[in-house]
């Protein structure tokens, strides 16, 4: 009967190891790659990106990239005063919205946050920044962001 105790504690422990052990690479590996879209990765390294092109060219931003103004201004260094000025514009409550990224369109500095229209927008001087299905299949990009999976995340793409 002892015996049998020590071989279900052993079997107990190694179980409890191997969940645990299970569960850290889980949270600390693989959490990576499964939460990559739903954390938005690459926004912040595409707002980064086109803020080192140090342009006055016009840059359409995707609103699909939720809330893209806030990587803009956090990219760009913008002074919270001159963001506040920019942001007086948009009025989105005064149009009954809720949130930001539900105005159609709105701009900051020479940033147009705005679905992605291809036919539209692909006529336009401007570098256009969005997800790859907002973009045809065959575009070239300028610039690719790609997730830790390697599928591809953001697309720039020169116009």
């Amino acid at each position: 009967s002892s015996q049998i105790l020590k071989i279900v504690s052993l079997l107990y422990c190694f179980i409890v190891i191997l969940f645990f052990g299970s569960f850290l690479e889980d949270y600390f590996i693989q959490s990576t790659y499964k939460a990559a879209s739903g954390m938005l990765y690459g926004n912040l390294e595409a707002a980064q990106w086109l803020s080192s092109v140090g342009t006055d060219r016009q840059m359409i931003v995707s609103r699909k990239l939720s809330e893209p103004h806030i990587y803009v201004a956090f990219a760009n260094s913008w002074d919270p005063d001159d963001y506040q000025r920019f942001t007086k514009t948009w009025d989105y409550k005064g149009s009954g919205l809720t949130w930001v990224d539900q105005i159609p369109e709105y701009k900051l500095g020479n940033y147009i946050f705005k679905n992605i229209d291809w036919r539209l927008d692909s006529r336009k001087s401007a570098y256009l920044a969005g997800r790859p299905e907002e973009f045809p299949e065959d575009v070239v990009s300028l610039k690719t962001f790609y997730y830790p999976n390697g599928s591809k995340a953001l697309l720039v793409v020169d116009r």
